[in-house]
Order: C-alpha cells, then structure tokens, then sequence
C-alpha cells in the first residue's frame, strides 16, 4: 500500500497540471467574449454621425482657438482673425476643457455639415453666459445671409430653449433657461415637409411635440454668432454632435447619459 501511495504521489508531481487550477463538468455554447462594452458611451455610438466637436481634443490654438477640429474629419470649425478668436479654457466643466466666446466679436465658421432639409439631430454641451434673452448659439445660414438657428435661447414668454429648425418659425421647449448654467440640449427634425421637431434638455422627454413646415436654408454655420454673423453671443461650448437622422428613444437617452457622465451637467 505504502509503495502504491508513493507512486501515485510521484505522478501527481510530475503532472503538468500539479498547483493550477482546474474546471470540469462545464460546457459552454454560442458565448461571444468582448473586451468592448455594449452601449452608448459617446458621440460614434450612435448611427448617422455627421460631424462631432469635442473641447477635449481637436483644439489648434493661436492667439485663441484657430480650429476646432471635426473628429468624423469634414467640417472643421475655423477662425482666421486674432481678434475674433474665441478662448480655449483649460478647466470649464468636471475638469474638462471648453472653447469660450466673449459674446462681443468672436465665433467661428464651418462649412455646410448638413442638409437641415432633411432628417436632422444635434447634441450640445454648453454653459450661458451672463445674458441669455434671444441668445442664438449655433446658427445656420444659404448664401445670403439667411437661414435658420440650431439652438437658442430666446424670449418669447421667458427665456426657453428653442430652435429654428425644422422650419415654420421658433419650436420653443419648456425648460427655462438661466444665466451662468450648464445644459445638455439636443435639437431634432425628422425632416418632412409637415414633420414633427423636438427639443430636449438634460435628458427630458420631448418638450415641444411640435410640427414643422420644410426648411431650404444649408449653409454656412456660424458658432458663437447669430447665423449673418450680425450678432454675438457668450457661451462655452464643450461638445456638439450632429446627425443626419433622428436618433431613437434609447439612443437618445443613452447619449444624454454618456454626455452628462462625462460633463456632470445634471
């Protein structure tokens, strides 16, 4: 027995699976191992990304902020004169970075990005400045000036998110907009001629419920300035998303989350 005993212990010992550890008896089928985690976690998660702004990178610098660069790679935002270049600031939000506007004489341009004919929808991060009574922060206009406002914030009966597209005039929201505040606000327009427009803030419901007429103007978009650059608006902006379709309910919830988790806005 003793030498029974001893030989089995020589062959534990020489067995390479002496000291690890060892699984039986399981079976495993149609598992799919991913390093990647599933859901919304920024801007590229969701479908029909057109152009994507983030203060975090992407910032050329100068006197102020010469570009801000289009992550998607199109449609870069630019400004050529010193004395209209808005700041880039190193801490704004959460620790983060933000491009500020002084709301006297700096903006910047980009190219068309989109056709806000069609189906439509934009994410942005911002904090108000000090006034916000008929502040247009993103605007775009056709080549003669004309054309319509992303996002704003104007006076009709208080100061409320709204916006110009999606045609037929202002679609205002409910959320009343204060001075010095952070916000995530997101703009969408299914693009039909008699379609719906919404307005959503720091991942509400749908604010508007409103229908639209058809919009014509695709141009140039004018950032920190109304859409003729004829006016100028205070602002810090950290990050803008823009798509050529109207994300779903989830999409959109999600991405509201995965902006404010990054930001802390709400």
């Amino acid at each position: 027995m003793r030498r029974l005993l001893t030989l089995a212990l020589a062959l534990l010992l020489a067995s390479p699976l002496f000291g690890q550890s060892q699984i039986s008896d399981m079976q495993f089928s149609d598992v799919t191992i991913s390093s990647t985690p599933e859901g919304v976690t920024d801007c590229d998660d969701v479908a029909n990304l057109v152009a994507w702004y983030d203060a975090t990178v992407g910032i050329t610098e100068d006197v102020g902020v010469t570009t801000w660069a289009d992550q998607k790679g199109s449609f870069d935002f630019t400004q050529t004169t010193d004395a209209d270049e808005p700041e880039y600031v190193g801490t704004c939000l959460n620790g983060l970075e933000c491009v500020r506007f002084d709301g006297s004489t700096e903006y910047m341009t980009a190219s068309e990005m989109i056709d806000v004919s069609g189906a439509v929808a934009m994410f942005m991060v911002l904090r108000t400045g000090t006034i916000v009574t008929n502040n247009f922060y993103l605007g775009q206009a056709d080549g003669g000036g004309q054309g319509r406002t992303w996002v704003s914030s104007i006076n009709i009966v208080g100061n409320k998110w709204s916006t110009y597209i999606g045609g037929g005039g202002v679609h205002e929201g409910t959320t009343a907009v204060s001075i010095e505040q952070e916000y995530i606000v997101a703009i969408t327009s299914d693009g039909e001629v008699a379609g719906d427009v919404g307005v959503f803030v720091d991942g509400g419901s749908d604010e508007t419920s409103d229908t639209g007429t058809g919009e014509a103007a695709d141009g140039l978009v004018a950032l920190g300035a109304s859409r003729d650059i004829s006016g100028f608006w205070e602002v810090d902006i950290m990050e803008m998303c823009f798509y050529s379709a109207v994300p779903s309910a989830q999409d959109r919830a999600d991405l509201f989350t995965a902006l404010n988790a990054k930001w802390a806005v709400y």
